[in-house]
């Protein structure tokens, strides 16, 4: 890429196979955002997904803006032993 002095930028966008690389790495067997995709479809979908999924983060990066759906989250405490009342529990 040139930038507007006509002089060489480096590319910072990710590259698929550091993609794939992530999507390998996803926890399984855990809650699904808010999107409610778990993370078990991005290895059953294979390449094609990944494929996509490069594309679309290419153009977050290019455009330097990220969609507004993907900034809401949310957080649930669960309780599990102990004090409901005491917040280290």
């Amino acid at each position: 890429m040139l930038d507007s002095k006509g002089t060489k930028e480096e590319d910072f966008t990710p590259t698929r196979e550091e993609v794939e690389m992530v999507v390998q790495k996803l926890k399984q067997h855990k809650a699904p955002g808010t999107e409610n995709i778990p993370a078990e479809i991005f290895n059953f979908e294979g390449d094609e997904l990944v494929t996509h999924l490069h594309s679309i983060l290419r153009g977050i990066f290019l455009k330097e803006k990220m969609p507004t759906d993907w900034n809401l989250r949310f957080i649930c405490p669960i309780h599990k032993k102990g004090d409901i009342m005491e917040c280290t529990n």
